[in-house]
């Protein structure tokens, strides 16, 4: 049979998750560990993934993005439900497309040209449920990322390009990876608990 989390006997969980939508990279996954006491759990976890944006008609390049992120779930009394805070660390890294590498002088063809690590502030809302078994399952129902600080942003690739439109299409993406909050809808977990 299965038990609310906060009432679960068992109070160290090790699992995987993985967030099947999301903004900036969908179906990001990875493992994590929690450890309970009484009404809180504290977590480590770290998950990514990446997306190209290479197809037929237009190269623009591909992302990398990873989280590593320590947050606290507060419980309620006899109750799945749980709220996260904590920090989260992004790290986008990104190579670029031919489409803007033809804008460019001497630019490398396969190197990242853009790495953008931030630092944030993350929330949500969830539910867990713990079975006698020590199977744990849960659902992360929405959790939002806002960064507020950058721990390091790297544009080489503005060192080659040649072209006004194309430095500020680069500048845009940098702005929007520091400082748009990123979000996760549905990320699922499933972990062992003893």
């Amino acid at each position: 049979s299965a038990y609310d989390f906060s009432l679960g006997e068992k109070d160290l969980s090790i699992g995987y998750e993985g967030s099947l939508l999301g903004i900036a990279i969908p179906l990001k996954h990875g493992p994590f560990i929690s450890y309970r006491k009484d009404l809180w759990a504290y977590e480590g976890a770290w998950f990514g993934g990446a997306l190209s944006l290479d197809t037929p008609f237009f190269s623009i390049g591909s992302v990398k993005e990873n989280l590593l992120v320590f947050n606290a779930r507060r419980f309620r009394e006899k109750s799945s439900f749980n709220w996260i805070i904590g920090l989260a660390q992004q790290t986008y890294e990104a190579s670029v497309g031919q489409d803007i590498l033809v804008n460019t002088t001497g630019a490398p063809t396969s190197a990242e040209l853009i790495k953008i690590r931030t630092l944030g502030l993350q929330l949500g809302l969830g539910n867990r449920w713990q079975f006698g078994s020590g199977l744990m399952i849960g659902a992360d129902w929405f959790v939002v990322n806002v960064p507020f600080m950058t721990l390091e942003s790297s544009v080489p690739i503005l060192d080659y390009v040649n072209n006004q439109s194309t430095r500020d299409t680069v500048n845009d993406a940098v702005k929007i990876l520091r400082y748009v909050p990123t979000f996760a809808i549905a990320k699922l977990q499933l972990a062992y608990s003893f």
